[in-house]
């Protein structure tokens, strides 16, 4: 409930990065500090709570598969970033089947991002 009412509104900004409109300092500023920071805490909450959240895996995944897809630079690379971030910090904890959505979002990240 505090994740999808909550946190994940922080992160409505991803949404508007989608967009090729040019951002203002202050955007960038923002992605650059408090998204990074509060994306980067979200994946130590994970590691340190798997056993509890492992269920919030998947739709954070999914926002950072968003993000990482956006034609914001900035954005994209800070989610990247964010991804390797869990995947390093986290990824010893997972099991078969997350590794296995793991790998379909990859798939699905590099599809989507590849030029035709």
């Amino acid at each position: 409930m505090v994740y999808s009412g909550i946190l994940v509104p922080v992160f409505d900004d991803i949404q508007y990065c989608s967009s090729e409109t040019k951002k203002t300092k202050e955007e960038i500023n923002w992605i650059k500090t408090t998204c990074q920071n509060a994306l980067i805490q979200l994946c130590n909450l994970l590691n340190k709570k798997y056993d509890i959240l492992h269920f919030l895996l998947l739709d954070f995944l999914s926002l950072l598969n968003k993000s990482i897809q956006s034609a914001h630079e900035v954005m994209a690379k800070v989610s990247l970033a964010t991804l390797k971030h869990l995947i390093l910090e986290t990824g010893h904890k997972f099991d078969e089947e997350t590794w296995e959505n793991l790998a379909k979002a990859f798939a699905g990240l590099f599809t989507s991002t590849t030029p035709s």
